[in-house]
């Protein structure tokens, strides 16, 4: 993992799990230089923040200085939008009412701020900074699906994103973006962006300079993108951007049209049928005849499989050297769950006996098995695609902005599923007043958080040819996760009532055992999801009455209590990490499961923890492992409540690790 990635992938965590907005989620954010709490600096940094929000009603770009008596007291500030986005409209207007909303929460006695969205950037400073290049900080993000053909993709993405930014540097607007096919199916889409205050020369520096980054964030992966202060550049394999100045190949729909999506027609739609859709026993080597062994243990593995499908809609085990699982779809009842992996254990049975590894997919189940062990590792083939592609042009009758939206809702539940412990999601994307899409994503259970959005991303980037779509409706099957999207609602088979499940995902002392919730239940959920990610381990609950999170938090906290913190980390990571910043990590996860609501600290503080090396983090105190003798159920949680008088002294700031911190 590189140097970053867990500062970088933590802010972006802490914000795509805890909204429900995703326009309103800050990708990250970063505060410097603190000044007084009266000071005069500070009350026209809000005047600034006020001035920023009301013109953002009519502009994409702006930039104003409030001037104080003195030098000192003078604060400079600008906001962007992003070019594809129409000066009046609220994405802009709203993107910088919660950027400077944020602002004044959490930087307020800083000097200098920026915080980047997906639609905008606001900054300040007491010093001008107008029409200079800043490129300090930097946010670097990547996709987590990687690219086949590295060398090559990584060679046209470089020509490409140049263009783009020459392009950029060189518009009115200093904003622009290209496209370029990177396969027959697959379009590469950049986009490159700098503050208008700039000169054309300046922009181009600045660009220069992201781009010159990509290599090091973004080496391999679908998708990235470098954010500085004065200039910006993504790339990503589906079309994340409107159609504004974009060099389209599909076709225009002006906006506010009522014009119909073309949608896939099927002879029949879904229903309580458990059906067939596909299978591949061509992978691994073949097993012969005689090999009575492996038949043994695969006749036992898929028996196994088939009787474990009545008590939940996954499982894994292995035989011998036989490693099987199965998942049933996220709304399938576990009468049809077990129906559909009885029919596919018999299916596969049958036609993939001889063969060492083999998927097969239903409706409402996928099963896989193998004689190695691909448990918790991402596999994208052999893979399915039912999807109605055009092959006589370059374009399919589906408007661009019919894709992007669709593109963008996709990648967004990309991402929710991965943070999802059933890792499913079903959503919608109303397109017209008359047409409405149904989407639904899942994994299978085994992978990880990053694994499973990488999946899903691997299905966006390399297996829908977003530019060729001639109609809505399909799906793509991978062995590790599925897609689909409808123009009719498939999913939610389940009956409407839910059953009681015992204490889990990520549920907060308070709430598991009491059913109490507030803000802090949250960041007990966040912090136990840090701790997975830094170990490596599932937070497997014992569900006994007064048992939560029990092993990882013990396994955690013995470590940490015992000054042996790096002791605790994923040994896949090897030596490609640094230390403090695992550090910081493992003591933040642990500040955040803290027994006292009120100990743990906000989604905000969160943030500045992992955005700041120069804050001081607080010692954690033992987490809460056994409920029953330690939560009180009369105190009103959220208010006060008692406190561990177990301290643990172990503080990062304290570590003797030096480390240096690449940009």
């Amino acid at each position: 993992m590189p140097l970053n990635s867990f500062k970088l992938i933590f802010l972006c965590m802490v914000v795509s799990l805890f909204t429900t907005t995703k326009a309103q989620d800050p990708i990250g954010f970063n505060c410097e230089n603190e000044t007084s709490t009266n000071s005069a600096y500070v009350e026209n940094l809000s005047t600034l923040f006020s001035f920023l929000s009301s013109n953002a009603t009519d502009k994409t770009f702006y930039n104003d200085t409030i001037l104080g008596r003195n030098s000192t007291d003078t604060v400079y500030g600008l906001f962007m939008c992003r070019g594809d986005i129409d000066a009046a409209s609220n994405l802009c207007t709203n993107c910088v009412a919660n950027a400077t909303k944020i602002l004044s929460s959490a930087c307020s006695l800083s000097r200098e701020a920026v915080i980047w969205y997906d639609n905008c950037m606001v900054r300040y400073s007491n010093l001008s900074f107008f029409s200079t290049v800043d490129t300090y900080p930097g946010l670097y993000l990547f996709n987590m699906a990687n690219i086949s053909d590295a060398g090559s993709f990584m060679s046209l993405l470089s020509n490409t994103m140049n263009q783009t930014a020459e392009e950029a540097a060189n518009s009115s607007d200093r904003y622009f973006t290209k496209q370029a096919n990177v396969s027959q199916f697959q379009t590469l889409y950049c986009l490159a962006q700098c503050t208008q205050d700039l000169s054309p020369q300046n922009c181009a520096t600045c660009l220069t300079e992201a781009i010159g980054n990509l290599p090091n964030c973004c080496e391999g992966k679908q998708g990235g993108r470098v954010l500085f202060p004065s200039c910006n550049v993504r790339f990503e394999l589906y079309p994340f951007y409107s159609a504004r100045t974009v060099q389209t190949r599909m076709m225009p729909i002006s906006p506010g049209t009522t014009e119909l999506v073309p949608e896939t027609k099927y002879p029949s739609t879904d229903s309580e049928d458990a059906g067939y859709i596909s299978h591949n026993c061509s992978g691994g080597d073949n097993v012969t005849a005689g090999d009575s062994v492996f038949q043994s243990n695969l006749m036992t593995l898929l028996s196994y499989l088939s009787s474990n499908a009545t008590v939940g809609n996954d499982f894994q085990t292995k035989e011998g050297t036989a490693y099987g699982l199965f998942t049933c779809r996220g709304d399938t009842p576990s009468r049809l769950c077990q129906q559909c992996v009885q029919n596919a254990t018999e299916k596969v049975a049958s036609e993939c006996r001889f063969t060492a590894e083999a998927v097969i997919w239903f409706d409402l189940c996928w099963l896989r098995y193998s004689n190695i062990d691909f448990f918790s590792s991402v596999e994208t083939n052999p893979r399915f695609r039912n999807l109605n592609i055009t092959t006589d042009g370059d374009t399919g009758p589906v408007a661009y902005s019919v894709v992007n939206e669709l593109s963008n809702k996709i990648a967004e539940m990309a991402t929710e599923t991965g943070y999802n412990s059933e890792r499913y999601q079903s959503d919608s994307l109303t397109l017209n007043e008359n047409q409405t899409v149904y989407i639904l994503s899942q994994c299978s259970f085994d992978l990880s958080t990053n694994s499973c959005s990488g999946c899903l991303n691997d299905v966006m980037g390399s297996a829908i040819p977003w530019t060729r779509l001639g109609s809505i409706g399909g799906r793509v099957l991978y062995p590790s996760c599925i897609l689909r999207f409808e123009f009719f609602k498939f999913y939610d088979l389940a009956p409407p009532t839910q059953p009681i499940t015992p204490p889990t995902g990520y549920m907060s002392p308070e709430y598991a055992m009491y059913g109490y919730f507030f803000e802090k239940s949250d960041v007990y959920s966040f912090g136990v999801m840090i701790l997975e990610i830094i170990s490596g381990k599932k937070n497997i609950s014992s569900y006994e009455p007064h048992h939560v999170a029990d092993g990882l938090l013990k396994f955690v906290w013995s470590h940490w209590r015992d000054e042996t913190p790096l002791n605790a980390l994923d040994p896949k990571l090897k030596e490609n990490y640094s230390e403090i910043e695992v550090i910081k990590c493992i003591q933040i996860g642990l500040l955040c499961v803290q027994e006292n609501p009120d100990v743990r600290p906000t989604m905000v503080t969160i943030v500045s923890y992992l955005s700041s090396h120069l804050i001081e983090l607080p010692s954690p105190n033992e987490p809460t492992f056994h409920l029953y003798h330690r939560m009180d159920p009369t105190v009103p949680y959220g208010s006060s409540s008692r406190q561990s008088t177990n301290n643990s002294t172990l503080s990062i700031n304290e570590m003797s690790i030096s480390r240096s911190y690449p940009r």
